[in-house]
């Protein structure tokens, strides 16, 4: 070679550095612009590498990202698949080139070229994820279950492959497909017992309950707490072993947890099941001391213990029980409801006024709480206060029919108990207008004409007001001697 030559070469070499250097400072310029979303410069800049160099894949991948941010997809698609038919081995730009596809409704295409990077690459998790979202689109299952399936066996096992597989098993309803990949989670993690409870799950599915049973029992192995398989062995055992049922059951109420709320979903059935047979009378109750011992501060556990002992008209334990269920939470409305139906039962009239005071405190438009007030004032001959309370109560409540009945017999008790007859006569007729068989209405009336000195119509009211199905031995002996009875 001549000096002339070898001063060419040189030359040449000389500015192929030079445009390297061009092309390499330009490049970081479009990436920066890139990196701060200056999307109009990093544009430009990535087209004059173009320019500098038509053959770098990393320069279309950037314009690509870019026109995706412009939302101009036909150039990010554009861009995308010539960076991928650069470089069809790059991983990042395969993915980026299906995700367009996939976008432009082209999911043949995206698949394509997603299977055959995964042939070069089969344990790259990101490539398996595309694909199952591709084949999800195409609804093609079984390429769904061989894609995991050959993902696990390159891979090793994976938790989440394994749990995708058995839901396309579950799915194809290819139960031994499903049992086969539990076993190999419950192989995998053999203390995670919630595996053995999911495969319980399926059996049951197909009505094999021993092996349910079995599985529920390894659970019950791993993790005694739990208040599922518990409960679960609890219903399984109650008429086969009591023993075994019962230890069961109070393993379950001691879950720590699964909160009481949770509980009572499962529990609260099975006590109003109890309660219709008396055989079970005590069994309910070591049921219900276990929950209020294991949660003595929980509203609801009250609440539904109170409902046992109003069963059994063991109306102190009851209310008692409503108290602790409203005084944890006064928001429980029907705690506060329910403990004045057992007040009356007990005929606590000053306990039903207290309770009914605080209540409408909390509920103050609520009609039923003034009436239950009222007819406790009534008993115990506070009728003047009555009287106050049921003004309250009618301005401050909404009254339907049926409550506006109610308050005007509460108004008429007291004003025949003040001697004010007229009075007691006007809200009686108020009643018996929209219900002439009404039958505390007409007895009262008819104590009215009594003290009036009507006796026959006295009578007369006093018989409209018999019921056949209800026995009122005090109406009868007022009807029997013609005489008013307290």
């Amino acid at each position: 070679m001549g000096c002339g030559s070898k001063k060419s070469a040189l030359k040449k070499a000389s500015n192929n550095n030079n445009n390297t250097q061009v092309f390499n400072n330009v490049f970081i310029d479009a990436c920066t612009q890139d990196l701060i979303d200056n999307n109009e410069k990093a544009i430009q800049l990535y087209k004059k590498c173009v320019d500098l160099n038509d053959q770098v894949p990393a320069v279309y991948f950037g314009l690509s990202k870019c026109y995706l941010k412009e939302k101009n997809s036909n150039l990010a698609l554009e861009n995308a698949m010539k960076a991928y038919q650069l470089d069809k081995n790059n991983v990042y730009y395969a993915l980026h080139y299906a995700q367009l596809l996939q976008k432009n409704q082209n999911n043949k295409l995206a698949i394509e070229i997603l299977e055959q990077l995964l042939i070069k690459n089969p344990k790259d998790k990101e490539i398996v994820e595309k694909l199952d979202q591709l084949y999800v689109n195409q609804g093609n299952l079984d390429a769904l279950i061989q894609l995991h399936q050959n993902y696990i066996k390159n891979a090793g096992y994976q938790l989440s492959n394994a749990l995708r597989l058995i839901d396309l098993y579950k799915f194809k309803k290819d139960y031994a497909a499903v049992h086969q990949t539990y076993d190999l989670i419950k192989k995998a993690s053999p203390l995670k017992y919630q595996y053995y409870l999911e495969d319980a799950k399926v059996y049951k599915e197909q009505n094999d309950e021993t092996n349910a049973i079995l599985n529920i029992e390894k659970a019950n192995e791993i993790n005694p707490n739990n208040f599922l398989s518990n409960f679960e062995l609890y219903q399984y055992y109650q008429n086969k072993d009591q023993v075994k049922a019962q230890k069961y059951l109070y393993q379950a109420i001691e879950d720590p947890k699964t909160n009481a709320q949770e509980k009572l979903k499962y529990l609260n059935p099975l006590v109003q099941q109890h309660l219709k047979d008396s055989s079970q009378k005590t069994k309910v109750y070591q049921l219900i001391q276990k929950l209020e011992i294991t949660y003595p501060n929980d509203d609801l556990i009250y609440f539904t213990n109170a409902q046992y002992f109003a069963h059994y008209k063991d109306f102190n334990q009851s209310f008692e029980r409503y108290k602790n269920a409203f005084t944890i939470n006064p928001n429980l409305f029907e705690a506060w409801l329910q403990s004045l139906e057992v007040l009356l039962q007990t005929k606590d009239y000053q306990q039903i006024i207290k309770v009914a005071e605080q209540a409408i405190e909390i509920y103050p438009n609520t009609a039923l709480f003034y009436l239950r007030k009222a007819h406790a004032q009534n008993q115990i001959k506070y009728n003047k206060e009555a009287l106050e309370t049921l003004l309250i109560g009618s301005k401050v409540s909404f009254l339907d029919e049926a409550t506006k009945n109610l308050f005007e017999y509460e108004k008429a008790y007291a004003y025949f108990k003040l001697s004010q007859l007229n009075n007691a006569k006007t809200s009686l007729q108020t009643i018996l207008t929209l219900q002439p068989n009404h039958p505390q209405a007409n007895e009262l009336m008819g104590d009215v004409f009594f003290k009036e000195g009507n006796q026959q119509e006295a009578l007369n009211f006093w018989r409209k007001a018999v019921q056949k199905e209800i026995k009122n031995i005090t109406l009868d002996k007022k009807i029997n001697n013609q005489n008013y009875e307290e």
